[in-house]
């Protein structure tokens, strides 16, 4: 079987999510690697958090083994098909296999996340509530006049050598 077991590079971190590493083990061969968690980075997001789920897949991960998990990563984990166990103390890595866990089936079963309910959540409007502006590429009326407007003289000049060659 192969596991993600959330880290701080000696011992298993404290929450799924917010731990600096996630070391892929196999319980045939320890450890066979220890990524960086890009879902703990400061500017990431639910984005982030999503990707680093499905990351998981790459590895064949079939169990996490955490110390705490939100409600939200549990039920996305159990949905992508991944046992979750929690364990029973904050081992080092060298000795997580060998703790006592406990099957985490249920989504209810993790954390509730006061954060993501104060911001407004997530779904079709992504994270905090606000509906995302279309890009400006899909407003092009707005794209020049906002180009346009913050335009130097230096760009200028390049846009006019460059109609010059074409």
């Amino acid at each position: 079987m192969i596991y993600a077991v959330p880290n701080d590079g000696e011992r298993v971190a404290n929450h799924f999510v917010k731990a600096p590493y996630i070391a892929i083990y196999s319980d045939e061969e320890g450890m066979l690697r220890n990524l960086a968690n890009i879902a703990s980075m400061p500017q990431s997001g639910c984005k982030a958090k999503s990707q680093m789920i499905q990351s998981l897949n790459q590895y064949n991960v079939d169990a996490v083994l955490v110390r705490n998990i939100g409600e939200r990563a549990l039920e996305k984990l159990l949905r992508n098909g991944k046992q979750v166990f929690r364990l029973s103390t904050r081992s080092s890595l060298e000795d997580v296999l060998g703790v006592a866990r406990t099957p985490l089936t249920e989504a209810s079963q993790g954390r509730p996340s006061v954060n993501h309910k104060t911001k407004g959540g997530c779904g079709s409007r992504g994270c905090g509530g606000k509906k995302s502006k279309p890009s400006l590429l899909a407003r092009p009326q707005q794209a020049r006049a906002i180009f346009a407007a913050k335009s130097s003289p230096a760009i200028l000049s390049l846009k006019a050598s460059d109609n010059k060659v074409g």
